[in-house]
Parts: C-alpha cells; structure tokens; sequence
C-alpha cells in the first residue's frame, strides 16, 4: 500500500489534485481502490501492468500480489488513475 500511494500522490499534478482510498468486499475478494487526478497514459499503464518499468516499488508490489493470489489492474479516467488491488478473502 506505501509504494501505491507513493505513486498516486507523485502523480498528483503540481496544481493539486484529489487523492482517495476506497475498500470493500467484493465476492470473495478484499478491494482497495486509490484514484488520484493524475492521468496516465494508456501506454504507460501497460507497461505498469506488465512489469516494464524501471524502479522496484511497483514490480515488487505485482509479485507481492502474485503470490497472495491477488491481482492489480490500473484504470485511467477523465484526469483520473485508478490502482485496484484485489486479495483472496480468507477463510479458516
């Protein structure tokens, strides 16, 4: 979660912006949902999503996921960015 908002605040243009956390339940997935008003490009979310990206942070953050079983899954907006992290709920 520190390297996704890390990301999203850096994002936020100069002028400001709007930076927020949503989480719920989905199924039997936990959500987190952190949309800024920065906007990325659909170029640049791929590579994202794709693990083509210089830095650690985010590919780390993928393998995490990974490994959990979860998933991430960036959406762009109108001026908005989305970061979706979804995790298996779990059951004892």
């Amino acid at each position: 979660m520190d390297n996704i908002l890390n990301n999203a605040t850096n994002a936020i243009p100069l002028k400001g912006g709007t930076l927020s956390v949503r989480s719920y339940a989905d199924g039997d997935s936990a959500c987190v949902e952190v949309s800024n008003s920065g906007q990325i490009l659909d170029e640049e979310r791929h590579r994202l999503l794709e693990g083509e990206v210089p830095g650690r942070g985010f590919y780390i953050t993928r393998r995490i996921l990974s490994l959990l079983k979860g998933n991430i899954d960036i959406r762009s907006g109108i001026e908005t960015t989305t970061v979706l992290l979804r995790l298996p709920i779990y059951k004892a």
